[in-house]
């Protein structure tokens, strides 16, 4: 059985690019971060190509979904990279032009290089240059991608904003879930599209109609798939009828309308009329697919007069009356049940996973399908519910299946309901009440704070069909299920405040604000797309004993709440104006997030504590040091926070967060067993001591205390302590006081990064672990010599012996975090790979002589065999650039072709070992490396017209090469005048250099 909507793509994307000038450098580093985000992305690793493209090329151009072209000063001189743009701008992909080191007027006018390379092609592809002039000029047109060295973000930055574009690009683009067994769905699919009549150019209106259950929303979804590439922009917006009932879902669907077609999710929906004026701005120059699912009133559709040339507008409705105000001129398709056939091969898949009706079932299973009458979501759910059970389970089921009329649906499919367990009937009403269209993961944790089993009753309620979970991790369900989970809430009792879960805001505003609560209630959800300021009862909440979930988004309040039911296990509620009532004791609260809130803690909680941002805390309560369940503490720039508890004994806590706490002086006592945290971050915070109870953290991993200025020299006595911190990998002390480190850290063997920059009474650094990989401590003034001779000598040892491609640096090179990739890190077994780089920066300005290739200028060479060896780098920089205020990138280059970055990127020598297999090397090969120097303005990278390369007073190499004898010792020297190596580094007799 096959399904002809599948996706076309075989890549998410294709890159276009020049090779000469990208290869081993920008480009090469945007395809290795693709990799990394898990993009299936197509590169073309053929040096040698020919002037026509290849037909397994244009194959996998065809099937790229972006081709992303990097526009170099020499693209043009490339008839292959001009064919691939033409191939690109003719098979539908979305294009993304990047402009490298080029200006987009350059591309859109044809000048300077491109203008002198389209004219040399004038003279042999004269056929051909008008179609790739018109390419340049309609991709230089598209919105894309300019970078300059002189531009103010790093090329790592640049990239990630490509990175975010791709990611938005292809979340749009992905095919939606249509169903498990899509029987009978190919017929319908291409009978619709036969109405769509692709191939005019005039806006045309598909209606689609049908009764509830006979598959009208899978059937479009299907068309969706197989036609959305041929648009410029498309989107499906589902539920329509039940949205557009409040100004709240109107503008949710407008959001949507705007953010998928035009690809930007910060465009935000703020008034109805408005926004109506701007939708048809926006879109009545693009070529569009719009699906509208499930309208329920003719009023609710538009004209379709502003719709660009060539669009589609698909509706679907029960009511074929709502498709009048279509006019004669637009095809309406009805959705039939399915045929005996049909109906007999989807019961059967779901029912005894194969098309083929069971012998010992086939007589009972033949009344039920009829019962049935053709609806494949009735099909689905009964077949589902049976699978598994018994002829006599069957023929109780046939029993009371055959009492309900075919046009009570609803009654049949409560059947299955009826068959569910308590907690099961629980997890399924929550979805139809609160969470549909929510992520899984979301849902899971909060059912789970409610003791619902909700990993196992989510898979029980997906096997049986009564609800889905798409490609995108959301939790769907029909909308005949979704209202039937309503109404049998609706239906426990005539009273609203008595019904177990409320989540129309008109009920919600009726129960709280005229005091109607009663013990039924369960859950309260209130979530508005808009904020409103709303005036609750005090006590809103005081007969509401039994209410375990509380979720409100976008709700102020204009007074105090006198009472917050104490057994509460999830309170969500950002924002929340005032304090919590003083006799609020959530003994069993598992969640709390409040974050931007006024509140004082005086309460209990559990598993995870999110107060980040919480302006006006100033203290928290001493029973929240002794939850013994509490694994996550978030206090991120509570800048008024000033009291913890004494102690604390969080037995499960792994990570604790206080950064930006600044009026936060003094740390608690850790009590024993305290061995789970991993995280601790302290950085920014005002805290003046520590307390010698932190030898309990025995687990920890990583100690930030960046900035901690009133920290005094004698706080660190805890690196000198013999049993604290075994498992230490990452210690930041950036901007602290401390004048020594101890000889003692040696003891640290997982020490793996150690941040002192800034430290301006340090004097002094002892021998380091040998499982040291960083070391910065730029701008530490006070620094004695001995102290970086010890570091490099060291440093000279252990890469001798086991690490990899290492880059030593007397200067601060490097903007990004020490700690951004921590979480990875303890999560992996990256930290005992010994393929990993290294780096050091210090203060100083001289090279040791342990280096056995030095140069005087910004590059140096040296001969390799055909393995690349492991090698330190180490650059001499001028004073004025170690105090601050300029970046670097080292490149390396293969026989005068590979240039790869070595630092931009880190790239472990076992990936340059690949790089440099890849390269074909010779007997004899000739390595070059090459220092640039760029000057930072603030927080920009800006490079100035300047001789920046002055800046380098020494550039050295230690590599066991084959074109001078392995040289030792480490004896810390001023910079000679020369040196075996650089410029003139000799090469072996039988090799030309």
């Amino acid at each position: 059985m096959t399904f002809l909507t599948n996706n076309r793509w075989n890549y998410d994307v294709f890159l276009s690019f020049r090779g000469e000038d990208t290869r081993y450098g920008f480009t090469g580093h945007l395809y290795d971060v693709l990799c990394r985000k898990g993009f299936n992305t197509f590169i073309d690793d053929n040096l040698h190509r020919r002037e026509e493209i290849s037909v397994e090329l244009l194959r996998s151009i065809e099937s790229s979904m972006i081709s992303i072209i990097v526009f170099s000063e020499n693209y043009a001189s490339s008839t292959w990279c001009l064919n691939e743009l033409v191939k690109s701008r003719n098979h539908g992909q979305m294009v993304l032009p990047v402009f490298y080191e080029v200006d987009p007027s350059e591309v859109r006018k044809q000048k300077r290089k491109f203008g002198v390379a389209l004219a040399k092609h004038e003279e042999k592809f004269k056929d051909k240059v008008e179609s790739w002039r018109a390419a340049l000029t309609k991709a230089a047109d598209l919105s894309g991608f300019p970078y300059k060295d002189s531009c103010t973000e790093s090329e790592i930055v640049f990239i990630q904003r490509i990175i975010k574009e791709i990611s938005s690009t292809i979340s749009n683009r992905m095919q939606l879930f249509v169903a498990k067994y899509p029987v009978g769905i190919d017929s319908r699919v291409e009978a619709i599209e036969l109405l769509s009549d692709m191939k005019s150019n005039d806006v045309c209106m598909v209606g689609i109609h049908g009764i509830g259950g006979v598959g009208k929303s899978t059937i479009t979804k299907a068309v969706y798939n197989r036609i959305a590439d041929r648009f410029e922009g498309s989107c499906f917006l589902e539920n329509v009828g039940e949205k557009s009932g409040t100004n709240d879902g109107v503008i949710q669907l407008q959001d949507t309308l705007l953010s998928k077609i035009l690809g930007d999710r910060n465009l935000k929906v703020d008034n109805i009329p408005e926004e109506i004026n701007r939708i048809k701005d926006k879109l009545c120059h693009i070529r569009v697919l719009l699906v509208l699912d499930d309208v329920d009133e003719s009023k609710k559709i538009d004209k379709c007069n502003w719709f660009a040339s060539g669009s589609r507008i698909i509706i679907t409705t029960r009511d074929k009356q709502v498709l009048t105000t279509l006019g004669k001129d637009h095809p309406i398709y009805e959705v039939k049940e399915l045929n005996q056939c049909e109906a007999r091969d989807l019961f059967c898949l779901h029912a005894f996973q194969t098309n083929k009706l069971q012998e010992d079932y086939s007589k009972i299973a033949e009344q039920i399908i009829h019962y049935a009458n053709g609806r494949p979501l009735a099909l689905k759910i009964i077949g589902s519910d049976l699978c598994g059970k018994s002829i006599r389970e069957w023929e109780s089921a046939s029993g009371r299946y055959k009492d309900i009329p075919h046009e009570k649906i609803q009654e049949k499919l409560k059947i299955s309901y009826d068959g569910l367990g308590k907690i099961k009937k629980d997890i399924f009403l929550d979805i139809a009440c609160f969470f549909k269209g929510f992520y899984k993961d979301y849902v899971v944790n909060i059912l789970d704070a409610c003791n619902l089993d909700p990993e196992y009753g989510i898979g029980k309620l997906i096997d049986k069909c009564l609800i889905t979970v798409d490609q995108f991790g959301q939790l769907s369900m029909h909308d005949l299920l979704q209202q039937m989970g309503r109404e049998i809430v609706q239906q426990e009792l005539e009273e609203l405040g008595n019904r177990s879960r409320i989540w129309c805001y008109k009920d919600a505003f009726e129960v709280l604000t005229r005091n109607m609560g009663s013990n039924k209630i369960r859950s309260i959800v209130l979530r508005l797309a808009k904020p409103i300021t709303v005036k609750l009862h005090a006590k809103a909440f005081k007969r509401m004993k039994n209410l375990k979930m509380l979720i409100v988004c976008n709700v102020s309040i204009c007074g105090e709440l006198k009472y917050l039911p104490n057994g509460l296990r999830w309170l969500d509620w950002p924002e929340f104006s005032f304090p919590l009532p003083s006799t609020f004791c959530p003994q069993q609260l598992v969640v709390l997030n409040m974050p931007c809130s006024h509140i004082r803690l005086e309460m209990l909680f559990k598993q995870e504590l999110n107060l980040s941002y919480c302006k006006n805390l100033v203290e928290v309560h001493e029973s929240i040091g002794f939850l013994y369940k509490l694994q996550r503490w978030d206090l991120e720039d509570c800048e008024n926070l000033q009291i913890l508890p004494r102690s604390l004994m969080l037995k499960s806590l792994e990570c604790f967060y206080l950064k930006g706490c600044s009026r936060l002086e003094k740390f608690p006592n850790i009590q024993p067993k305290m061995n789970c945290l991993v995280v601790l971050e302290l950085q920014k915070s005002g805290i003046r001591e520590l307390s010698s109870s932190i030898g309990y953290l025995t687990g920890l991993m990583r100690l930030d205390l960046y900035d901690c200025q009133n920290l005094r020299d004698l706080e660190f006595d805890f690196l000198m302590k013999p049993n604290y911190f075994p498992a230490l990998k990452y210690l930041d002390l950036y901007g602290t006081n401390i004048v020594t480190i101890p000889k003692s850290i040696s003891r640290f063997t997982r020490l793996e990064a150690l941040r002192i920059n800034n430290c301006k009474q340090l004097r002094e650094i002892p021998m380091l672990p040998q499982s040291i990989r960083r070391v910065y401590a730029m701008n530490c003034v006070l620094l004695d010599p001995q102290s970086s001779s010890r570091l490099l000598s060291q440093k000279q040892h252990i890469n001798g012996s086991t690490q990899s491609s290492t880059l030593l640096s007397h200067q601060d090179i490097l903007s990004s975090s020490l700690f951004d990739d921590f979480e990875s890190k303890i999560e992996g077994s990256g930290s005992d790979d010994e393929d990993n780089d290294g780096d050091i920066r210090l203060p100083g300005n001289e090279i040791p002589k342990w280096f056995n290739h030095v140069s005087v200028g910004n590059s140096i060479f040296f001969w390799v065999g055909r393995k690349l060896p492991k090698f330190v780098i180490c650059i001499a920089l001028e004073l004025e650039a170690q105090i601050g205020g300029f970046g670097s990138e080292v490149y390396l280059s293969i026989n005068g072709c590979e240039k790869i970055c070595i630092n931009s990127i880190s790239i472990p020598h076992r990936a340059l070992q690949n790089k440099f297999n890849d390269s074909n090397p010779f007997e004899h090969n000739h390595i070059n490396v090459i220092c640039k120097i760029k000057e930072w303005s603030n927080t920009s990278y800006s490079l100035e017209p300047r001789n920046l390369t002055a800046i380098i007073k020494g550039l050295a190499v230690h590599v066991e090469c084959i074109c001078c004898p392995r040289k030792s010792g480490t004896l810390y020297s001023p910079l000679p005048s020369a040196r075996h190596g650089g410029r003139s580094s000799s090469v072996p007799d039988n090799t030309e250099a």
